[in-house]
């Protein structure tokens, strides 16, 4: 039986640091015309941000709290060039900061494909895949991961991404070109509209099942569901999440060549 360890590639859902939205802007400015006061907002943002980066980048480079969690950081790369992105999360939204970021500048060559030998699952969003360095280094990860007989799983992310492409358009055409590339899909509602313009799975189920594509979880406000190509499964959204999901794909002991024939019986046992 394989270690059910799981890689991911691209971005990480850490929040470095909980800010209300409302508090990125000073408070409001006595005197001065309202050309002075925007400079000065706008000047500290920018300092703002100045700090809120260093923070993260001392943060990251403090790796040793997440080893001391079971977070594997010996792979962790680090650059001069770029800056650690931030998110700022509150009010129910995020707001990713990017002027370039490290994290797309991961280059293919950077990658150790060694380390996903033995592995269970190589996971990604789609935040990264801009037409940047970090890019290809999906492509080659997800080429690495095949080669050792893991699950390649796409959690597209649509909502939490969107801020951080140039256009939704864009990033919609990027999503749907890597979905072949996945054995195993991990969709919310949310990623629904932005990738097929309804709220209607059922418009579109039938196309994602094409290239590697063998399993589908999709999980709603109030249930979850388990696609294959011959059967669905539903339960309650609090019987069953995505980490819940992948750890008890992984003591199925099965391999993705093998998805495509679980019997109905068999993925049951993945709501127990």
């Amino acid at each position: 039986m394989r270690a059910a360890h799981a890689h991911r590639v691209g971005k990480l859902g850490f929040e470095l640091l909980d800010v209300e939205l409302h508090a990125l802007l000073p408070a409001a400015i006595d005197g001065g015309d309202e050309r002075t006061a925007d400079e000065h907002r706008v000047r500290t943002e920018r300092e703002r941000l100045e700090h809120v980066h260093a923070a993260a980048d001392r943060a990251v480079d403090k790796n040793r709290h997440l080893a001391a969690d079971g977070i594997d950081c010996t792979h962790l790369c680090f650059t001069d060039a770029a800056r650690t992105p931030v998110v700022f999360s509150g009010a129910g939204k995020l707001l990713p900061y990017r002027a370039p970021s490290a994290e797309l500048l991961y280059a293919p060559e950077q990658l150790d494909a060694a380390a996903l030998r033995g592995a269970f699952a190589l996971c990604f969003s789609s935040g990264c895949l801009l037409d940047s360095p970090a890019r290809l280094t999906h492509l080659k990860a997800i080429a690495a991961a095949r080669d050792a007989g893991a699950f390649v799983c796409y959690a597209p992310r649509m909502a939490e991404a969107a801020p951080c492409w140039p256009d939704a358009a864009a990033l919609r055409e990027t999503a749907l070109q890597f979905f072949p590339q996945a054995d195993v899909l991990l969709l919310k509602d949310s990623d629904l509209v932005p990738l097929f313009g309804s709220h209607e799975l059922r418009t579109a189920l039938f196309s994602l099942f094409s290239g590697h594509v063998e399993l589908i979880f999709y999980s709603s406000s109030d249930n979850v569901f388990l696609f294959t190509r011959n059967v669905l499964l539903q339960a309650a959204t609090s019987d069953l999440t995505e980490a819940q999901f992948l750890r008890d794909l992984a003591r199925l002991n099965t391999w993705p060549d093998k998805l495509a024939g679980l019997r109905e019986t068999t993925l049951k046992k993945l709501f127990l």
